[in-house]
């Protein structure tokens, strides 16, 4: 039967990030692996799904999290970086992190089962403003 598996199967979240269209300056590393996450799960999602594996990736934008500091910005320039991205975000506020975790904890639901490949931008409509 097509689709049928004989293993187990499960699912692989990846967490990602925004989409590359704009460079990040002092965030090559963290942005490029990123990026390749959204890859992998595209690949992974063709290469697993005969195993009964899907992969998806939860893409958040701006959360109240200390990455910026993590990644050596001062707190100040974290500040000044946090209220830029934030007059792009066309909902115009940073996302908590329990409203990514949601998207987490829904994607590995069995009413998620048909979903394999798929990269969900919880980015309050940054990627298309």
């Amino acid at each position: 039967m097509p689709g049928s598996s004989s293993s187990a199967g499960g699912i692989i979240v990846n967490v990602t990030s925004m989409p590359a269209g704009r460079g990040w300056p002092r965030n090559s590393v963290y942005g490029g692996g990123k990026v390749a996450l959204d890859f992998m799960t595209h690949t992974w999602a063709m290469e697993l799904a005969s195993r009964g594996i899907r992969v998806v990736s939860v893409a958040p934008g701006v959360t109240r999290t200390p990455v910026l500091v993590h990644a050596g910005y001062t707190p100040e320039e974290s500040q000044a970086v946090g209220e830029e991205l934030i007059r792009r975000v066309p909902l115009a506020r940073i996302a908590e992190p329990a409203e990514i975790a949601w998207w987490i904890v829904n994607a590995v639901r069995p009413e998620a089962g048909f979903m394999t490949g798929a990269v969900i931008r919880v980015d309050g409509g940054m990627g298309v403003s």
